[in-house]
């Protein structure tokens, strides 16, 4: 195994876990949520464009850019989704909902995938149902106010918006594997920025300093990852994802525990490591 692609998957776990703590740090500086994730994606479109001269592969049909479209709305729900749900919840909760998206494409794969479910699924289900309560019992032990109703529907927001755009992905390989993944890439952002821009109407359009200061950074975050990640997917992906994701979801959640002073106890301990039973039932499917 050489050594270039797995220093890549570690560099892009890193940038995602990066990501991570500049999103919590958004809501932390009062960001605006429907700000943020225009400038953080026009980012990403602008310097995704500069990589074009060195790949290959066509810009697709109608049905992609349909498909770019909606996955670049996502883009925005997630990220507006994620900052607000920082306001009210613990970030290594947001961030553990974020990275186990995964499972939408796994309970969806029989309908639009036409894959079949295996045994190891219940199990892994039942893994992220325990996560969620080791969650809400620490957040108890802690002191910290169980997220409510509204709360809930954010950490849903969370979960379901990452997880249909690894349906996206999954997707675009499957229907389109003729377009170039950079061009996609291009085109996903780029959409997802002009739309999320139409959304500007009910805000004062001009960012602040630390608006784009951030999301510069997150932008910049965001397409390290990816494209590190388009080097590292030369090794198998037993190898590969376990790095990127578990290096995203442990490394970025004691980041932000430490960043952010939450009180990790034993309960969240076991939250984690929940989630990360996830990831691996969920990789080695």
């Amino acid at each position: 195994m050489t050594p270039l692609p797995v220093l890549l998957a570690l560099t892009a776990g890193v940038s995602n876990m990066l990501l991570g703590a500049a999103g919590k740090q958004a809501e932390r500086a009062d960001c605006r949520p429907a700000v943020v994730p225009v400038l953080m994606l026009g980012t990403v479109a602008v310097l995704a464009s500069t990589l074009l001269p060195f790949t290959r592969g066509g810009w697709g049909d109608g049905g992609v850019w349909v498909l770019a479209a909606t996955m670049g709305l996502l883009y925005v729900a997630a990220l507006q989704s994620m900052i607000a749900a920082n306001k009210h919840c613990p970030p290594s909760l947001v961030w553990s909902l974020a990275n186990l998206g995964l499972l939408i494409p796994i309970m969806l794969a029989p309908v639009v995938l036409h894959e079949s479910w295996h045994v190891t699924d219940i199990i892994l289900v039942l893994a992220f149902v325990a996560m969620l309560g080791s969650f809400r019992q620490g957040m108890r032990q802690a002191g910290e106010q169980a997220p409510g109703a509204r709360s809930w529907w954010l950490l849903t927001g969370v979960w379901l918006c990452n997880g249909l755009l690894m349906l996206g992905y999954k997707l675009k390989a499957q229907s389109w594997p003729a377009v170039g993944t950079v061009p996609f890439l291009v085109l996903v952002f780029g959409c997802g920025a002009l739309l999320g821009a139409l959304t500007l109407f009910r805000v004062h359009p001009r960012a602040t300093g630390v608006e784009w200061r951030l999301s510069l950074l997150m932008g910049v975050a965001a397409t390290v990852a990816n494209a590190a990640l388009l080097g590292a997917v030369t090794l198998p992906a037993v190898v590969a994802f376990p790095l990127v994701q578990g290096t995203a979801l442990i490394g970025g959640t004691l980041l932000m525990a430490v960043r952010f002073r939450e009180q990790l106890n034993i309960w969240k301990i076991i939250g984690l490591c929940c989630g990360g039973l996830v990831l691996a039932l969920a990789i080695v499917r």
